[in-house]
């Protein structure tokens, strides 16, 4: 797997990181003003596909569209009042940590019966002292009934043929006991679970109140405040993780294959402020099947890692860019983890 580069080339901007020996040392460089840029093409809610073959057959594309891959708004799953939001625009968060809660007391206070409830019937399906005890009854009678069977036997009729057959339903009542205190404990097994399920409702609840981030990601916009009611559905705040980023385009289905893309390495250039451009390498991870348009054009779609520049990151969704399909090079299975940055 070859390095992924993620370089930032800044036209007529002198080295950076100068020695900070003085404070003219680390001041930036004056810049000349930038050359006068074409005319910008006329906005389009669609990537333009030129794809005509470039340098040594290369597919080439421009006004590609860049997206985040995880790029979603948080909503409400419950009505209530928004009683925690601690987090702002900007801020950086981790996957699963707590953006925001609606109020959830009764829903705490739910989980709480439940899961005492459940802990009861776990106490109850796990108690054998009535399966003992019965076990214990059912040997006291077998062996009561004995010695009158052996009286009766030493000395017949020492021992009253009802007073037999009363001993004799006294241990079956006592084994049967047995088999009542065994399904009974079953049964209990049963309810346990049944109280389990409930407490896994209730925790459920309580999630369904708490506004969690689903992946690492960053803050984008924050749409609700602390004490404001929201209903089920309502916008709570928009995530977006910056790691790595996606480019769509569209290529003619008269210039290349989905064959001759799939898994290819691909070059991303992304224009910036003051004629500036930032490159970054990644792969082909999707082409279409389906042709769309009077031109027969396809989607295709290539990842790039990106990288920070101070509070920053390099490339942005929305950035005009374009990407260069590298044909001349074999596929390669994966982008590499790691990004390094040059100027």
């Amino acid at each position: 797997m070859h390095a992924t580069l993620l370089a930032l080339s800044i036209a007529a901007l002198g080295q950076l990181g100068a020695s900070s020996a003085s404070p003219a040392a680390t001041a930036p460089p004056v810049l000349p003003p930038p050359a006068a840029s074409p005319a910008a093409p006329a906005p389009t809610d669609k990537p333009i596909a030129i794809s005509s073959p470039g340098l040594n057959g290369d597919c080439r594309l421009e006004r590609v569209s860049i997206t985040a891959d995880h790029d979603i708004e948080l909503p409400a799953e419950v009505e209530g009042t928004l009683t925690k939001l601690p987090i702002k625009e900007g801020m950086r968060v981790e996957a699963g940590q707590l953006l925001g809660s609606i109020d959830e007391r009764q829903a705490v206070a739910a989980m709480e019966v439940a899961e005492l409830q459940h802990i009861a019937a776990l106490e109850k399906a796990s108690d054998m002292v009535e399966e003992k005890f019965a076990t214990e009854s059912a040997a006291y009678a077998k062996l009561d009934l004995g010695k009158d069977l052996k009286a009766n036997t030493d000395s017949k009729g020492a021992v009253p043929e009802i007073n037999i057959e009363q001993k004799r339903l006294a241990y079956k009542k006592a084994d049967l006991q047995i088999e009542k205190a065994q399904k009974d404990r079953l049964i209990a097994k049963k309810e346990a679970d049944a109280k389990g399920a409930e407490f896994k409702a209730a925790k459920i609840a309580v999630e369904r109140r708490q506004i969690r981030a689903p992946f690492a990601g960053e803050v984008q916009q924050v749409m609700q405040r602390e004490g404001q009611w929201v209903n089920p559905g309502d916008r709570v705040l928009r995530l977006v993780q910056f790691d790595t980023l996606r480019a769509d385009g569209l290529v003619n289905a008269a210039d290349f294959d989905p064959a001759d893309l799939a898994g290819r390495k691909a070059t991303l250039t992304v224009h910036l402020a003051r004629g500036r451009t930032a490159t970054a390498t990644g792969r082909v991870t999707f082409v279409s099947q389906i042709l769309i348009g009077v031109g027969h054009s396809y989607q295709i779609r290539a990842e790039f890692p990106n990288q920070r520049v101070g509070e920053f990151w390099l490339i942005r969704p929305g950035l005009d860019a374009d990407m260069t399909i590298h044909l001349n090079e074999p596929p390669v299975d994966a982008p590499a983890p790691n990004a390094t940055a040059q100027r």
